[in-house]
């Protein structure tokens, strides 16, 4: 089941290359992207003192955790609602920690992904040779959102949004996830159409603030 959605996806980038690239390009063979687990790191911490645990995840991911908190799971009902508090609910929130763990099993591993965003960056940056590669990290948001960009340093993506056949039986009938095949052309269409000005992901503030 794992594999299916592997070879979907490597199907669709071959697609989806084929139309953002139509110029001679330089696919980057073997060139890796590293990507950083950050809801493993924030699911790793003790519940008991998240404050603690925070801090040390706030110098891991400096420019995620204030976006986290501040943007993806701060409850817009309640104004006065601390980084902190929100993060105490999410991590305790029996639901969240339900699909955490669908996530986990869904994507145990994330090496095929790495190595197949190495030609999306590499023909990135061919065409904006001036901009870095920005750092590739995934979370869980309850459905947030797909994929972000902060700037030109941070490309996240919400493995939630991802799950497939591994969708959790409490998400509404009405919502339809998409599959891992879906994963690098929603990265593609985030990154490419933010440098052209046209945002159709969710671009969020590049300083949001400290996460305390």
């Amino acid at each position: 089941m794992q594999q299916n959605l592997i070879n979907t996806f490597r199907i669709v980038i071959i697609l989806t290359m084929t139309v953002l690239f139509l110029s001679e390009c330089d696919f980057s063979e073997g060139k890796i992207i590293p990507i950083k687990r950050f809801e493993r790191a924030l699911f790793a911490l003790d519940t008991n003192n998240v404050q603690i645990g925070a801090d040390s995840l706030a110098k891991q991911y400096p420019i995620m955790l204030p976006l986290f908190t501040n943007n993806l799971i701060h409850d817009q009902t309640n104004p006065s609602e601390t980084p902190l508090q929100a993060l105490n609910s999410f991590l305790r929130a029996p639901q969240i920690r339900a699909l955490n763990d669908s996530v986990q099993k869904a994507f145990p591993d994330l090496s095929w992904l790495e190595k197949d965003l190495g030609p999306l960056f590499g023909n990135y940056q061919r065409v904006f040779p001036t901009k870095p590669t920005p750092e590739v990290v995934t979370f869980i948001s309850e459905y947030a959102t797909d994929v972000f960009t902060a700037g030109d340093s941070l490309c996240g993506i919400g493995l939630d949004m991802f799950l497939g056949e591994y969708t959790p039986v409490i998400t509404p009938k009405f919502f339809r996830l998409l599959s891992a095949g879906s994963l690098s052309p929603n990265i593609s269409r985030c990154a490419w159409q933010k440098r052209w000005h046209r945002i159709y992901c969710r671009p969020l503030l590049p300083n949001a603030g400290c996460w305390i």
